[in-house]
């Protein structure tokens, strides 16, 4: 997992952290939405070419990603549905110690219109393309393989490791997924881990050390009240 959700709300003061950060876990929410689709795609492609799973299994891969875009599609143009849910879920954290942090976390959501949705989402895929377009350019710096390949391997391995968010940064769940599904189309496996580990390096280390260094200028200013 990652923990922007909560920094992003750490810095901005003109506005509730609580709501601050429900936002931000929204946008989090649009963004492993559009991962999901592009990893749908992307891994009924890698089922039908590359694997000779029956035909039954197929089905039920395919029938769970039409259920999971319909869900997004209802979310989109019923917005009023997933707002009277929230807005009961309420009564579940009514005695929560922290339940006023809580409320300001759910009543996020109201600001939230359908007229956000569409230009988030559409951000939120040009944000996955991009990471897409990245790994496809560490793998062919270690191996050749194809635009078309490459995209979906990308893809499946990215949305797979979204599925087990059981590593600190994803390490090891990310390299592996990244290995199995680029193996099929033929990159080796120690290449694959190298785009993998490139993948981290230049998206997670990198900004995370920059971000490490104006965190602690920031509490330092706090601390010390300028």
């Amino acid at each position: 997992g990652r923990l922007g959700e909560i920094g992003r709300g750490m810095f901005i003061h003109s506005a509730s952290k609580s709501e601050m950060t429900g936002m931000a876990i929204i946008d989090k929410v649009l963004s492993q939405w559009a991962l999901g689709v592009c990893g749908f795609v992307a891994l009924f492609y890698i089922l039908e070419f590359r694997f000779n799973f029956s035909l039954p299994v197929k089905l039920m891969f395919l029938s769970l990603g039409v259920i999971f875009i319909l869900t997004l599609l209802v979310i989109v143009f019923f917005p009023k549905l997933l707002r009277q849910v929230i807005r009961h879920s309420k009564r579940l954290f009514y005695y929560a110690p922290y339940r006023q942090k809580i409320f300001g976390l759910i009543e996020a959501s109201e600001n939230f219109r359908r007229h956000h949705f569409m230009p988030s989402f559409y951000f939120s895929v040009g944000f996955q393309s991009i990471i897409f377009l990245q790994f496809y350019c560490f793998t062919n710096a270690f191996d050749q393989i194809g635009l078309w390949n490459g995209l979906v391997a990308a893809a499946s391995a990215m949305f797979v490791k979204s599925l087990l968010p059981i590593a600190i940064m994803d390490l090891g769940v990310r390299e592996g997924a990244a290995i199995f599904f680029l193996t099929k189309f033929g990159v080796p496996a120690a290449s694959a881990f190298d785009a993998s580990i490139m993948l981290f390096l230049s998206n997670v280390l990198l900004p995370g050390t920059v971000g490490v260094y104006y965190l602690t200028r920031f509490n330092f200013r706090k601390k010390h009240g300028r």
